[in-house]
């Protein structure tokens, strides 16, 4: 089973599943013209309606509080979550499981959203987020930094990517490798009100493409956004 399968199916367990209503404000979109199956979904139930409206909001919102290349970097992040909303609703992991895992998907996107902090942060530590995966830097007592992440493709889950290893500070960012790495390098450094990841191979490494943390074609690069 697809982790993306196992993810949502645990959502499920716990919510109750919608029932057809009207909102009492519509999606962020026009229902009279539905761009794909999803936003026709969308349109039908009334909670699913009302998440979507709450991301848009929440969006423009987050928009407003972070710097000008965060913030498109964020407008891009979006874009990859409704075409992969849309994808995996024309084609859901499990028979007649198309319903539940959109209203997954909407649920955990307001959550994130929502969670957008773009005030003022410095220096790397705190917690990181974008569409494929989470990192959270603390400081350790000794000023080490230490970083746990986690990634996968949002689609199905075909890679997943993890990590926990510590670096020392350097400046506004760090360099993390450990043992398990092989000589890979994970480097973290702030980019306006976002973080910029970026993953290469160290001297003497094998180049196989993605790092031992990852499956293949896996990635943790990319922006990261600030969250609560």
């Amino acid at each position: 089973m697809h982790l993306r399968s196992s993810a949502w199916i645990l959502f499920a367990a716990c919510s109750a599943f919608a029932t057809p209503a009207l909102a009492a404000e519509g999606p962020a979109f026009s229902c009279e013209h539905p761009r794909s199956k999803a936003e026709r979904t969308i349109c039908d139930f009334g909670n699913f309606a009302e998440l979507d409206r709450s991301i848009a909001l929440q969006y423009q919102r987050a928009r407003g509080e972070l710097d000008g290349a965060t913030s498109r970097a964020l407008t891009q992040d979006q874009e990859r979550f409704v075409k992969v909303r849309d994808e995996t609703h024309e084609d859901p992991g499990i028979k007649n499981t198309g319903h539940e895992e959109l209203l997954w998907r909407l649920t955990e996107r307001n959550r994130f959203m929502t969670s957008i902090d773009g005030g003022k942060r410095a220096g790397v530590v705190g917690k990181w987020q974008n569409l494929n995966g989470t990192l959270t830097v603390t400081q350790k007592p000794d000023g080490t930094l230490h970083v746990e992440g986690a990634a996968m493709q949002p689609n199905d889950g075909r890679w997943v990517c993890e990590i926990k290893a510590d670096a020392p500070a350097q400046g506004e960012g760090a360099v993390f490798s450990d043992a398990k790495a092989e000589g890979w390098t994970l480097a973290l450094a702030r980019k306006g009100s976002g973080l910029a990841v970026t993953q290469a191979p160290g001297q003497g490494a094998k180049d196989t493409g993605h790092p031992p943390y990852c499956g293949a074609g896996g990635s943790f690069a990319g922006t990261y956004f600030p969250v609560r």
